[in-house]
């Protein structure tokens, strides 16, 4: 089971008036948006986004608004920002189709470029294929209803599935059930045995999953497969889905097999 996420561009670029009248709310965004931050760092999380849009994102973060104790929070949101892999980057053309939202999250305090870009999220949004499925995540107060977010054009109207980041355990809740799971897959055992035709899995002991769900969990994903480079022994791992979340592995020695990008980001 996998996802893609759409953040919210409120969530980072705040109407000034608002935040003046309103600051209580903005404090309270900032606590639960670090967490967020920290969680979707953490899962590794595709995100819908364009290096334009991060631009967007990093330029109209309004840090001068803050108090000086905010400081560190400022730089946690322009790390998460600046070091959003590209690899991790959902692509999608500079395309706007007139597509519209219930609510409206092309705000009218962003700029024109950021109203430019996120209206390129929206016409992804509404256009894509149902699987991964896209959940847009977003701040209720930010947001401005409690529904899921509704994209239109005068043929047809879509539903993106809303995450509220508001609630710390609902969040949590939301990840772990995308939470990737070793089973190990008996025939690809700890060592290789004469007559074998399935490849070795030897990072697995037979019994302790420990080592196996830690390569899982920092593997790199490409062309449907999970990669991770067994250091202990020098070799590719590769994981791939068998039952809704769970993952068999198995080791591959075929450089061939391994896909180019995999390679250069193991340096390998």
């Amino acid at each position: 089971m996998s996802y893609t996420a759409a953040i919210d561009a409120s969530c980072f670029i705040w109407d000034q008036q608002d935040y003046q009248a309103n600051t209580f709310q903005y404090l309270d965004l900032t606590d639960k948006l670090t967490t967020f931050i920290d969680i979707v760092a953490k899962e590794k999380s595709m995100i819908v986004i364009r290096e334009e849009l991060v631009n967007e994102l990093v330029n109209g973060f309004p840090l001068v608004l803050l108090p000086d104790h905010f400081y560190e929070f400022g730089s946690k949101v322009y790390t998460f920002l600046a070091g959003i892999p590209p690899a991790r980057f959902i692509m999608y053309a500079p395309n706007n189709t007139g597509v519209v939202s219930s609510p409206d999250i092309v705000k009218a305090h962003f700029n024109a470029d950021t109203q430019q870009e996120v209206s390129y999220v929206l016409t992804y949004l509404h256009n894509k294929p149902a699987n991964p499925a896209s959940y847009y995540f977003t701040y209720e107060y930010i947001y401005g209803s409690n529904n899921d977010l509704e994209t239109k054009t005068k043929k047809k109207t879509n539903t993106c599935s809303t995450v509220f980041f508001d609630d710390e355990q609902t969040l949590k809740n939301f990840f772990l059930q995308f939470k990737k799971i070793f089973e190990h897959n008996p025939k690809h055992h700890n060592g290789k045995q004469p007559g074998d035709k399935a490849s070795p899995f030897r990072c697995y002991d037979g019994k302790n999953t420990a080592i196996p769900q830690d390569y899982l969990d920092r593997s790199f994903f490409d062309n449907n497969r999970y990669y991770f480079f067994d250091v202990i022994h020098e070799v590719y791992v590769v994981f791939f889905n068998h039952e809704q979340n769970k993952y068999h592995g198995h080791e591959e020695s075929d450089l061939t097999k391994i896909p180019h990008r995999v390679r250069q980001h193991f340096n390998r």
